[in-house]
């Protein structure tokens, strides 16, 4: 069977899957099975989503997202990020079903379950399709490293903890800091 069709037939298998929970990525031709969240793991995605979607909403730069938004990156991977952003300038790429290519901005949180494949695959898969701005959020040391996509390879922008500035070229202005995303 050519390769493309059986890229095709798992992405229709996927998108047959029933509504989640649970909920699904499909990774290098392979579905998997998400493990549902902590309470730390939420409580944190909330915290960086109201600073986010707040600080972007006041200045109408664009739509973010929490997970469970699938984004679909060509030829057929769909990854569930915690947090992701789209800019004004590429708001066509979100569809009723998904967002259809590489948002500007994703985070993910660490957790046990999943912290091998974000800072793997997942890092991997946003570095090649043109994410320009990874965060990674450390809930283990309560830190946060941005990294910002360079020719499809991401390079350290900022380590942060504690009260030290979490330093974005997304969110150039933005005053935020780990500490207030671990309260």
């Amino acid at each position: 069977m050519p390769v493309q069709t059986v890229i095709s037939s798992k992405l229709a298998e996927f998108d047959n899957l029933p509504d989640g929970p649970p909920y699904y990525e499909l990774i290098h031709n392979q579905i998997i099975e998400m493990p549902p969240p902590t309470t730390l793991h939420q409580e944190i995605s909330i915290n960086i989503s109201s600073f986010i979607f707040t600080w972007v909403k006041a200045r109408q730069l664009g739509k973010v997202f929490c997970a469970p938004t699938e984004v679909c990156l060509p030829p057929a991977t769909v990854v569930l990020p915690d947090l992701l952003f789209i800019s004004n300038e590429r708001l066509s790429i979100i569809t009723e079903k998904r967002i259809e290519g590489a948002p500007d901005w994703v985070c993910e949180i660490l957790s046990p379950s999943t912290r091998k494949n974000d800072l793997t695959i997942k890092k991997e898969l946003y570095q090649n399709h043109g994410v320009k701005e990874y965060w990674i959020v450390d809930p283990s040391n309560r830190s946060v490293e941005v990294l910002v996509n360079q020719g499809q390879i991401f390079v350290s922008h900022c380590q942060a903890n504690g009260l030290m500035p979490i330093r974005s070229t997304i969110f150039t202005e933005l005053e935020l800091s780990p500490q207030q995303l671990f309260i």
